[in-house]
């Protein structure tokens, strides 16, 4: 059996990955591909995002803070994305990590950098996730 299964219910279309329902889509609700961090969850009786918006994480505006606690590598996340993704998003980390090397505390993410991860997540937005919220 394949991993990811599409079944279109009563309720819904239901997404599950290895037969785990991750999430269910309402008529007309777009579907992104199944993933756990993505999924809503019912907690406490609430259904929501609980692990991640369905956005882009973007931590640039966090670097400075990384790297001053001793953060010594950043993870380009490249799962199911081509290699010109990837050259692309680790460009933009790579000057904008030299940057703050050279003025951490000056720093502030160019606009340029900005745009071009927008252009390249998903929505063309992104977030913070967990660091500008708490979890429920």
């Amino acid at each position: 059996p394949k991993a990811v299964q599409w079944t279109d219910t009563p309720t819904g279309l239901e997404s599950r990955l290895n037969g785990v329902l991750l999430d269910r889509y309402g008529k007309g609700e777009k579907a992104g591909y199944p993933t756990l961090c993505k999924g809503r969850f019912e907690v406490g009786g609430e259904t929501y995002y609980a692990i991640e918006e369905p956005t882009s994480l973007n931590t640039l505006d966090l670097l400075p803070e990384m790297l001053k606690i001793g953060i010594a590598a950043i993870k380009i996340e490249g799962r199911q994305r081509s290699p010109a993704y990837v050259a692309q998003v680790t460009k933009v980390w790579r000057a904008a990590i030299d940057s703050v090397k050279k003025n951490a505390d000056g720093f502030t993410p160019a606009p340029a950098w900005q745009a071009e991860l927008n252009k390249l997540s998903e929505g063309q937005s992104h977030t913070l996730g967990a660091y500008h919220r708490p979890w429920k």
